[in-house]
């Protein structure tokens, strides 16, 4: 079925042309660099060098530097030194890109090991704040996992009852207290602080203080004091300080790194190529014009004309005889191997 072609009228055609008349394109510079990129959509070179930098946050006046620098050492004479000391210049750049790679990733070690003591300390405190009252009666909070929260929940405990006994008042009854630091199953020196405190009230009732159960309780509870403040320094060098040791160990490269540390070994060995291949066009350069008519090559030689005899080897003194040995050996080997068949052979043929 042929295609119906609309004929436009005369006023669809007039409005056309006042369109295209506004539309004028990009004015701005930034506006023609892009336009200027509308027909590279796809490909290799379907973006600038300089937009590939801009999004890598790379700085395309550097390259530029780096190069006329080169290019000032160096001075190229024709276009393919040009275009060699160019390809050098590419290489130091991926070779600066490779080496800021390396610490980059070296920053982000330490930055992920900084959020993960992060994370390790929210959910330990975590932990022991989701525990109930009831369940820290019956096990004890020193018993609960180690947490930044524990300790200085413990350490207040702990103070609150050294406050109290330095002050000598036992009219309130401190058995829950102690419960919810030891718990139901106390260990040794929380049966220790429970006696004290018992003689310790029971004395006080009676209007005569027992001085050497008072100095063992503040003894024992001046001991637990000291060995939450040694627990907590010990659990926050573990995990949640960054000592200058476990950071610098971040610094040694691990299995993750062989890729980055090949390319930068690739790297190295083009570059060197490249500055022997740009030198060896130099030294061509300046022995080409001392010497514009270089001697013919020889030709290539025919590998089937003139096929000479190759010489023979002449024979080594008792060769010929030790071949004769050898031949004779092998003789006798051979008729022993069939005298021991026809041996092996002959019962079997009898019993036929």
């Amino acid at each position: 079925m042929p295609l119906i072609r609309r004929i436009s009228s005369e006023k669809q055609i007039e409005a056309n042309r006042q369109n295209a008349r506004r539309s004028t394109g990009p004015r701005t510079p930034a506006g023609k660099a892009r336009a200027a990129l509308n027909a590279l959509d796809h490909g290799r070179y379907a973006h600038s060098p300089e937009a590939a930098m801009n999004a890598l946050g790379e700085d395309p006046e550097d390259f530029r530097r780096l190069l006329d620098e080169l290019t000032e050492s160096y001075q190229p004479a024709n276009a393919a030194e040009r275009l060699q000391l160019e390809r050098i210049a590419w290489l130091h750049w991926e070779d600066r890109r490779n080496h800021y790679t390396r610490l980059w990733k070296l920053a982000y070690k330490q930055e992920e090991m900084r959020l993960e003591r992060e994370r390790q300390w929210l959910a330990a405190n975590s932990r022991n704040c989701a525990a109930s009252r009831d369940e820290l009666m019956e096990t004890g909070l020193i018993n609960r996992p180690d947490s930044p929260a524990k300790f200085s929940q413990l350490l207040e405990y702990v103070g609150t009852l050294i406050g109290s006994i330095q002050k000598k008042d036992f009219t309130l009854d401190y058995t829950p207290l102690v419960q919810l630091i030891y718990g139901k199953s106390p260990n040794v020196r929380g049966n220790t602080i429970l006696n004290h405190l018992h003689a310790c009230a029971e004395s006080s009732r009676q209007g005569s203080l027992d001085e050497t159960a008072h100095l063992s309780l503040l003894k024992a509870l001046y001991e637990e004091e000291r060995d939450l403040l040694t627990a907590q320094d010990v659990y926050f060098q573990a995990h949640v300080e960054i000592s200058p040791a476990r950071r610098n160990a971040t610094l040694a490269a691990g299995w993750d790194d062989r890729p980055l540390i090949f390319e930068g070994n690739a790297l190295s060995r083009q570059l060197e190529r490249a500055y022997r291949i740009f030198f060896a066009m130099r030294q061509a350069r300046k022995s080409g014009a001392a010497d514009p008519e270089p001697p013919p090559a020889e030709p290539f030689p025919d590998p089937l004309a003139g096929t000479a005899e190759r010489p023979a080897r002449p024979e080594r003194e008792g060769e010929k005889e030790g071949s004769a040995k050898t031949s004779l050996f092998w003789r006798d080997e051979a008729t022993r191997l069939l005298k021991t068949s026809n041996l092996a052979a002959s019962p079997q043929k009898r019993s036929r």
